[in-house]
């Protein structure tokens, strides 16, 4: 391994530790959303890392890492039998595809995220053979490396580029965006759904009638975990730790002598 590959695996590993500890109380039911996820939905992650306060910070957003489900062993596309392997996994385990950070394009169980903050946002009105395209364009993406340049182009994009040197204003514009070998994980998806067709946050123009309108594609390089919750084409779907049904008042009892500071944990409350 050469001197940097090293110094690359030690950035990774302080990017992706976590620097922040889970939740005590997870917010969202965890067994009820394995049992509604359908495939296709796209899973957002609040992330805990470095690199995920990072993107927190230039987002804007408490969502920082994205995944898209694909569905169980039994419930896959044939089109994954050669870019996966399915030994390490149980049947009924819930697959997930995400580009991360020093591993690049993986395949993975939902499991790994029981512990964290997660929402599912559903792509609305999406039909089969759309679902069909979005599934075949990530079998292919499996195994690619992670587009750690995003990140930084993302950052640049974010400053006066007037102010800059020319050498650091962001490249964002200067590379095809349909063509590409590295994949962020809001980028992978992007394009999974812009392959299908599928909208997200495209700029639309009515033509002629009310009932036709062209939309144009908007770059995928530009897209963050945030974005599929903002898009009006996508539905969010919450399953919180309560269920509540009818009046708050007859399922809830609240604790007026303590209260809550976030992560630095729970107080008595000021009389």
């Amino acid at each position: 391994m050469s001197l940097i590959e090293k110094l690359a695996n030690k950035i990774t590993h302080f990017l992706t530790t976590n620097v922040e500890k889970s939740r005590k109380v997870p917010l969202s039911d965890f067994k009820a959303l394995c049992q509604n996820i359908v495939p296709c939905d796209v899973i957002l992650v609040e992330g805990r890392s470095r690199s995920a306060k990072a993107i927190n910070y230039i987002t804007k957003s408490v969502w920082t890492h994205s995944a898209i489900y694909i569905g169980t062993v039994n419930e896959i596309p044939s089109c994954f039998n050669k870019s996966m392997n399915l030994i390490q996994f149980q049947q009924t385990d819930r697959i997930i595809i995400e580009s991360n950070l020093g591993e690049g394009v993986i395949v993975t169980s939902l499991e790994k995220y029981k512990e964290e903050h997660i929402r599912i946002c559903r792509p609305t009105g999406i039909s089969e053979n759309q679902k069909i395209t979005v599934l075949e364009y990530l079998s292919t993406q499996i195994g690619h490396p992670y587009d750690a340049r995003q990140i930084f182009d993302l950052a640049r994009f974010f400053f006066p580029w007037w102010v800059l040197p020319r050498k650091w204003r962001s490249s964002l514009f200067q590379h095809n965006a349909q063509s590409h070998t590295k994949a962020s994980c809001s980028l992978l998806i992007a394009n999974a759904f812009i392959n299908a067709r599928f909208p997200i946050i495209p700029v639309i123009e009515r033509k002629g009638s009310s009932h036709y309108f062209e939309a144009i594609i908007r770059n995928p390089r530009l897209f963050v975990p945030a974005d599929f919750d903002y898009s009006p084409f996508f539905n969010i779907i919450k399953y919180p730790i309560i269920q509540l049904n009818g009046r708050h008042q007859d399922h809830i009892t609240w604790d007026d002598s303590s209260i809550s500071n976030d992560e630095y944990g729970i107080t008595k409350s000021p009389s």
